[in-house]
């Protein structure tokens, strides 16, 4: 998002193209350090070009507070949609423009909690005095009452579109100016089909045109550099159902439910995209230690509805490394006669070592050396013939095995 873009000596450009938030193209972070760059340079007016599905209400918040600065004047341009928490963003500046063909959206706020019955109603708490924060927002601009606000255009959850000709007879803008992309072909669209729309227009330098290698894809978004493909295919996945849904602010992280159980599918695409993320998530699955098939199973219904929601149950690296290692390690006894097995195999030694020098010796040394004294440690010394077994073989007889044995 954070780039300058020389429009004269005294104006200049910053592109805020992408979702809002700390997953996002779009952070207050970078707009505080465009907005400073470009007071240093000497620019009095900036030229915010707007084409944003929304994001974190938060993250849109504390970009509104650097659009106050004083010593610079914020003109915005919506160039393709104004959706969700950027037709808020939109609202703090001096100046509210939008080409023809672009749509501005506004709905109430939207998140999830886990937690108690206490956690969530708080929860539902916040989004309303979110919800009421935005329509002031919104009122202020428009000189509507924000009650009425909230009663129809944040109303019951609904998405409410507006082209530029009624977001300019509402007051959500100041003026209409020239296409720069084509408009929509169809009033009735979805905001997936929106963004897809206006981005094939919207992309105005080669770096944009250029595709990522898969070094670049991994970095941007946060794997490790070994990452399968299966890993980024399912990272792109939820990169996109962030980018687009409107997010409320994140909920304080606790532990993700069991099976958490999704109301409609949230795996967008065609049913082939959908199916090969399915599998990609069972890949991943199997690849950190899940092998129970009833598991296996559970995994991938909850994928076909949401892939986040799966990927959240899945272990994490961490245990599936542990796994892995806990998997390679020498069989223990299983046993007593497991057991017995490894206490008597090795051959019997000459007994002739002084007991100085068997101080520190292993059980295999024992076993090697002196086995006979190893029996007489077992009977006459049983903790210490169960520390020294497990310190060998990862696991600790117990007092009924080493009787068994002698």
């Amino acid at each position: 998002m954070y780039e300058l873009r020389a429009q004269s000596a005294k104006e200049t450009d910053i592109l805020m193209y992408g979702s809002i938030g700390e997953w996002g193209r779009v952070r207050a972070e970078d707009v505080y350090k465009a907005i400073s760059d470009a007071k240093a340079k000497g620019y009095v007016k900036v030229n915010l070009k707007i084409n944003s599905p929304g994001g974190s209400i938060f993250e849109g918040i504390a970009i509104l507070s650097q659009m106050n600065d004083k010593d610079i004047v914020i003109h915005a341009c919506v160039e393709g949609i104004a959706a969700s928490m950027a037709s808020v963003i939109l609202q703090g500046a001096r100046k509210r423009s939008m080409v023809r063909g672009g749509r501005l959206m506004i709905h109430e706020g939207s998140g999830g909690v886990y937690g108690n019955t206490t956690d969530i109603r708080n929860y539902a708490d916040l989004l309303e005095s979110l919800n009421k924060t935005m329509a002031d927002i919104y009122a202020k601009s428009t000189k509507k009452d924000a009650k009425w606000i909230l009663e129809n255009w944040m109303a019951d959850g609904k998405d409410t579109w507006f082209t530029a000709e009624q977001a300019l007879k509402a007051g959500l803008i100041d003026e209409i100016v020239d296409d720069k992309v084509k408009p929509m072909p169809k009033e009735e669209a979805s905001l997936v089909e929106m963004a897809a729309h206006y981005n094939q227009f919207l992309k105005t330098d080669s770096t944009q045109n250029q595709k990522m290698d898969k070094e670049q894809l991994i970095k941007l978004l946060g794997l490790k550099a070994d990452a399968t493909e299966a890993e980024i295919m399912v990272a792109l996945a939820e990169m996109k159902a962030k980018a687009t849904t409107s997010a409320a602010p994140a909920a304080t992280k606790q532990d993700p439910p069991a099976a958490p159980a999704p109301t409609k599918p949230a795996v967008e695409g065609s049913a082939e995209d959908k199916a090969k993320l399915v599998e990609a998530v069972m890949e991943i699955a199997k690849s950190k230690g899940v092998t129970d098939e009833k598991q296996l199973a559970a995994i991938k219904v909850i994928a076909g509805y949401d892939i986040k929601a799966a990927m959240d149950i899945l272990p994490s690296q961490a245990a599936a490394e542990a796994k892995k290692e806990e998997d390679e390690k020498p069989p223990v006894a299983a046993s007593i006669n497991d057991l017995l097995t490894l206490m008597k195999g090795a051959n019997v030694g000459n007994g002739a070592a002084a007991s100085g020098d068997r101080k520190g010796w292993s059980y295999s040394e024992w076993q090697a050396k002196d086995s006979a004294g190893l029996m007489t440690m077992a009977r006459t010394k049983p903790k210490e013939f169960a520390a020294l077994f497990a310190a060998e073989h990862g696991y600790t007889p117990t007092e009924a095995e080493i009787k068994e044995l002698v």
